[in-house]
């Protein structure tokens, strides 16, 4: 059973939030090498291209978003208080 957390509905509406804060990085084919080795057909994504340098930013951006705007005001006055 898929948990509901990788459910496609809950992808698609964490992929609308988090889309306009990330940049669509490229996918690319693996060489016949490294498809030989596998026996597969490979493709290599690079996140690297992201803003931030790592896919850490699609979590990241994704729970600043979810984060409910009660609990988002009281911990950005704290931050702002040290």
């Amino acid at each position: 059973m898929i948990p509901k957390e990788l459910s496609i509905k809950t992808i698609e509406k964490v992929y609308k939030q988090i889309k306009p804060y990330i940049n669509i990085t490229p996918l690319i084919k693996a060489n016949k090498f490294i498809d030989n080795i596998c026996n597969s057909n490979i493709y290599l994504k690079f996140e690297c291209f992201q803003k931030s340098g790592s896919f850490k930013a699609r979590g990241a951006i994704n729970n600043i978003l979810s984060i409910e705007k009660k609990r988002f005001r009281k911990w950005h006055y704290r931050s702002k208080c040290w």
